[in-house]
């Protein structure tokens, strides 16, 4: 059935069934921006309790698939590798031109855009920086089960975990088996 990887194998006991749990988490399409991500990671919109959720925020997120969308039809996507506390005021760049120049000053000048204070992620490619605000979830990515807290999936086996000795649901309970195996 889904959600379950199952194994037929003929025993002492007889013929046996073993069921292991398959799960798989994907990103809710409900929250379309990684700043609506990190305010449901933390439970709050503050950056500074954000600090203390970003190892788990990072992990989860660890090479998704983000794009910007300044609204002008330009569409770039990135991989997100992770968020840092660094912020689009503080972090600066040389422009075209070699002149240094803030993130924020940079976006304000660009894309008439003003920037929070939040925040900034860093992507895969190299030197690549995007504001917290800008960053969009691409639709439909699962999140590796590595990345899944283990208590959550153990949570998960305990619920779907029948006793074979109680049966299925309208079937009669098993005797068990009678033989060496129930001796061990």
């Amino acid at each position: 059935s889904p959600g379950f990887e199952a194994t037929l194998r003929y025993t002492q006991c007889g013929i046996t069934m073993t069921c292991q749990l398959k799960s798989a988490v994907m990103l809710s399409a409900n929250i379309s921006t990684v700043l609506e991500f990190v305010i449901n990671q933390s439970g709050k919109n503050d950056p500074k309790i954000w600090l203390k959720y970003l190892s788990e925020i990072n992990q989860l997120l660890n090479n998704k698939k983000i794009f910007t969308d300044y609204g002008n039809g330009i569409r770039r996507e990135y991989r997100f590798k992770r968020i840092i506390p660094a912020t689009p005021q503080n972090s600066k760049f040389f422009d075209r031109d070699g002149n240094e120049i803030s993130i924020s000053a940079y976006y304000q000048q660009t894309y008439g855009k003003k920037l929070e204070s939040y925040p900034m992620i860093e992507c895969t490619k190299k030197n690549c920086f995007i504001p917290l605000e800008l960053a969009h979830l691409k639709d439909s990515q699962f999140v590796s089960n590595r990345n899944v807290d283990s208590d959550l999936q153990n949570e998960q086996l305990i619920f779907s975990t029948l006793d074979p000795k109680a049966g299925a649901p309208g079937q009669p309970a098993q005797q068990g088996c009678k033989t060496k195996c129930q001796q061990l």
